[in-house]
């Protein structure tokens, strides 16, 4: 019973300390939200050395950083910087010689994100925002913007 009693403790401290994994967020409007494509929590970025070894050596308790941090402004995609368990990194950190946000010309498809009250949780895509948002992208432009209630993404009581 001992034995069990240990082993219960240290797989329960193993869970508690758990960290979630880092994801690549969007600012739009000036709120920011986790950003998928084709669902995936990772926008492409532009291949880096650097960065790779950033990704191989990371020190963080979050698994998948350094991650992106992207922002609309008119109209326009921006990759801004990248961040690593709370901490911001430069562009120029990853790619040498570059000081200012790059236009995201790479990027062309959907990207989704949500915004406004948490509404439920679920298993499956944890907090869930009052409003989904569905950008359409081509070669970094914004071409359009939907918004729509994000209620039917909540199990019924």
């Amino acid at each position: 019973m001992k034995r069990f009693a240990t082993l219960a403790t240290l797989l329960w401290a193993g869970a508690a300390s758990a960290t979630l994994p880092q994801h690549d967020a969007l600012t739009y409007e000036g709120r920011q939200s986790v950003v998928l494509m084709n669902g995936r929590a990772s926008l492409p970025v532009p291949p880096s050395d650097r960065l790779a070894a950033m990704r191989k050596q990371n020190y963080c308790s979050a698994a998948g950083g350094p991650v992106a941090r992207w922002a609309i402004i008119d109209s326009t995609l921006y990759l801004t910087h990248f961040s690593d368990c709370g901490t911001n990194m430069p562009l120029g950190a990853v790619y040498e010689g570059v000081t200012s946000p790059l236009v995201a010309t790479w990027i062309s498809g959907e990207l989704r994100a949500s915004r406004g009250a948490i509404i439920c949780f679920t298993m499956e895509k944890g907090a869930v925002a009052a409003t989904a948002l569905v950008f359409t992208v081509d070669q970094g432009i914004v071409t359009d913007v939907e918004e729509s209630d994000n209620s039917g993404a909540c199990p019924e009581r």
